[in-house]
């Protein structure tokens, strides 16, 4: 049974009132650090126009029609998702500017996916829209961050994050694309480059976030007396159907594409037992060796980074099981709700009571932070949000060290400069190779627009930079390695289909 207010909570026609959060603020994490310092230029450009600039101008009038009647309607998996895509966040965008700027930083991603995919790219277009896109999205995230402590207001804060997750991958992919389709020897601007690990800074800060309103209790007032009462829910308006399959507004994406269904999905169930148990097999016993090493330099952090390892590994088998799985299986990793000390199903206290239901189910969703049933995109990208904080670190120090090719000539040989390789130990490899087999679950959701290529070209950096370094040379080391193998095949297979 819904709260008794949480029909009044859900977005109004533009131009009624909206309660805003009173929590403390302080408690979401530092996401201004993910870019330079320069970008704050924009932020100031863009507060500083005049109340006659503040308008939109065609392009981004354009762009938010271009998120309402398709951006929108192209990345809901079910009508809850519709709901908070089509209709919560757009209501809540129009009384946020940070929120309607990552709204038209996603439509221009989306937009530009669209001409990527055209026999004839129109690459000045691209690369207006994406120049356009990022600075939204810059200028919305620092934004956000001043905010913060001024206004508590986290139903904004939280469904910027949502749109901030998908706008994170949708541009990564976009320059993947355009990296991979531009003509032999052509060089492409550093502005168009694939991100290094940027992506995976996004994705997590928005599980930070939420994690963060979650187990936060400073402020609970009289809410949550009420609360404990009438935990929040979903009340879908009037025409809403209960099923994807049966609403004619939203086209669900789940993971792969039906070739890589009928065709990659069942040589990764079958070799995926082994691969893992080698995997395990292989972190034991670098793990024994470490212990029995007199090492008079070796540091704790490095016993704690190797741990960090096994965390991410436990992580990893979980989702393998549960993406190869014939039948239902129980969670087999922790979720928000059991980390923390009330769950997105549950009342929650604090800062996160005073946000909408239908936000809090969104989020929780796209945060991994529920367990209810969910599409194979969330299951695999789930990993991210999982995995121990210092594992990935180990995986981002490691993948920014990875020199990005701007020749299109280039792109089978990714490198570490040997002065940076000197500073990895065996955590950092095996990090790294963990991460290795999870992309290749990742090659899975070749058919999601906004996370498509990404599989590909990532195990393609770590396949050539990994083999490059010789770090398969060790005595821990058996045999083929999977993600390479993975790799040789689903390349294969993407020459035989487009040879079709």
């Amino acid at each position: 049974m819904p709260r008794p207010d949480d029909s009044r909570r859900r977005p109004r026609p533009v131009g009624s009132t909206h309660g805003h959060a009173t929590a403390g603020a302080g408690i979401l994490p530092s996401m201004s650090s993910l870019y330079s310092s320069g970008v704050s230029d924009t932020v100031h450009q863009l507060n500083s126009r005049t109340d006659s600039d503040k308008f939109f101008d065609r392009t981004e009038l354009q762009l938010l029609s271009h998120y309402l009647t398709h951006t929108s309607r192209i990345i809901p998996f079910d009508v809850d998702d519709a709901y908070a895509l089509q209709v919560g966040i757009p209501n809540l965008a129009f009384r946020s500017k940070p929120l309607m700027s990552s709204i038209i930083a996603l439509a221009a991603v989306c937009q530009s996916h669209d001409l990527v995919g055209q026999p004839q790219q129109d690459r000045p277009r691209i690369q207006n829209l994406l120049t356009l896109a990022e600075k939204h999205h810059r200028a919305s995230l620092l934004q956000v961050q001043r905010d913060i402590p001024k206004s508590c207001e986290y139903d904004y804060v939280l469904a910027n994050a949502t749109l901030m997750v998908l706008y994170a991958t949708a541009s990564h992919c976009v320059r993947i694309r355009l990296a991979e389709t531009r003509a032999k020897n052509e060089p492409l601007p550093t502005e168009l480059m694939p991100a290094q690990s940027q992506w995976i800074s996004l994705i997590r800060a928005a599980h930070l976030a939420f994690v963060g309103l979650l187990n936060d209790h400073s402020e609970t007032g009289d809410v949550e007396h009420q609360n404990r009462k009438t935990p929040p829910k979903i009340t879908l308006p009037p025409g809403y159907s209960q099923t994807a399959s049966t609403d004619p507004t939203i086209f669900p994406q789940n993971g792969p594409t039906e070739s890589t269904k009928d065709l990659l999905f069942p040589i990764l169930a079958t070799s995926s037992g082994p691969a893992l148990t080698a995997l395990h097999a292989k972190a034991r016993a670098i793990r024994k060796a470490e212990r029995h090493m007199s090492n008079p330099n070796k540091s704790a952090v490095e016993d704690v980074s190797l741990e960090a390892c096994f965390g991410a590994l436990g992580v990893l088998s979980g989702i393998m099981i549960e993406v190869f799985s014939a039948g239902p299986v129980p969670p087999p990793i922790a979720t928000c709700a059991q980390q923390s000390r009330v769950g997105p199903d549950v009342p929650s206290l604090g800062p996160l009571s005073t946000v909408p239901g239908w936000l809090q189910s969104y989020v929780a969703r796209v945060t991994s932070c529920t367990t209810a049933p969910r599409p194979l995109r969330r299951v695999i990208m789930a990993f991210l949000n999982r995995v121990p904080a210092e594992y990935l670190r180990l995986v981002q120090t490691m993948l920014d060290s990875i020199r990005v090719q701007t020749n299109s000539g280039q792109q089978d040989s990714w490198e570490i400069s040997d002065c940076e390789s000197s500073n990895f130990n065996v955590a950092h490899k095996l990090a790294l190779e963990i991460f290795a087999h999870w992309i290749v679950l990742v090659m899975l959701l070749d058919g999601v627009w906004w996370i498509g290529g990404i599989g590909v070209w990532e195990l393609g950096r770590l396949v050539s930079c990994i083999r490059g370094q010789g770090w398969l040379d060790s005595p821990y080391t058996f045999g083929s390695w999977w993600p390479e193998s993975m790799y040789i095949v689903g390349r294969e297979l993407k020459n035989v289909k487009n040879k079709r």
